[in-house]
This record gives C-alpha cells, sequence and structure tokens, in this order.
C-alpha cells in the first residue's frame, strides 16, 4: 500500500515531539526533508509550543518555517468543522484539532497524528468525517 496522494502533510505539535524525542534518525530525517522541500507543515495554532521545545524547534521553525497560516477558506471551513458531530465532544480548547483539520481539507493535505481518544473528538475523528487522509505516526512511515 503507498501513502494517500495528497499536495503534502500536517503533523501536530505531540507527534512531532515524540518522534523528535525517540531519536530516529530515519523518522527525524525524513521531516527535516519533507520540511526543506515544503510538503510537511504545522498549524499556526501550535507555532508556541514548538518554538518553546527544543528539539523540534530548529527544524519546523528555525531551519525552516513550515508554519502553515490560515487563509479566509481555512477560517470559513472552522466552525462547520468546530460542530461536527463526530460522536464525541470536542475538548474546549481544542483549536489545534479544529485548524488541522480546516487546513488539510482545504488545501488537500494529508494529517499525521498520533492522537486518539475513546471519549473526545481528535484531529483523527474530525478528519475522518470530512475524509482527510489521517495516518499516525507508524502508519505513515511504515507506507514510505
Amino acid at each position: 500500500m503507498a501513502l494517500p496522494s495528497v499536495n503534502g502533510w500536517m503533523i501536530d505539535y505531540r507527534t512531532a515531539h515524540q518522534i523528535f524525542a525517540s531519536q530516529n534518525n530515519r523518522r527525524i530525517s525524513h521531516c527535516v526533508k519533507k520540511c526543506e522541500a515544503g510538503t510537511l507543515y504545522i498549524s499556526h495554532y501550535e507555532e508556541r509550543q514548538f518554538r518553546a521545545d527544543a528539539l523540534v524547534a530548529g527544524p519546523f521553525m528555525i531551519d525552516q518555517c513550515c508554519v502553515y497560516e490560515p487563509d479566509d477558506d481555512i477560517y470559513s471551513r472552522c466552525p462547520a468543522i468546530q460542530n461536527a458531530a463526530c460522536g464525541k465532544p470536542i475538548l474546549v480548547g481544542n483549536g489545534s484539532a479544529v485548524f488541522i483539520a480546516a487546513t488539510a481539507l482545504s488545501k488537500s493535505l494529508g494529517v499525521i497524528s498520533d492522537a486518539r481518544s475513546p471519549k473526545l473528538a481528535t484531529v483523527f475523528d474530525l478528519c475522518v468525517i470530512y475524509g482527510v487522509p489521517t495516518l499516525s505516526a507508524d502508519e505513515y512511515f511504515n507506507l514510505l
């Protein structure tokens, strides 16, 4: 099986941090190369977290600015995604999941996220509703 055909990928902060903390050189090098190529992005909503974390600040914020800034189309999709009926409540203040899903949907991107919850809606749940390809880090790297 191959990776889904998308225009690029978004990765959430927790997943990126876990990849870099794992010290898996293959995965880290891949992320750095994708950032350099302009095909791996982070949400503006998580920019502060990336900047504050020495493990991921360099590759995502300093060496390359991989932040996908929202435009009018992304902003216009957020209310519907925030109110999506996925059978689980969205954690109040979980704007990152909403913005990642809205950005991916708007720009035909895939999402790499290890965030899963049986009780609360995560970016995975929101993306599934809209048909956005969403893979865990393991799923993504196993398809390379």
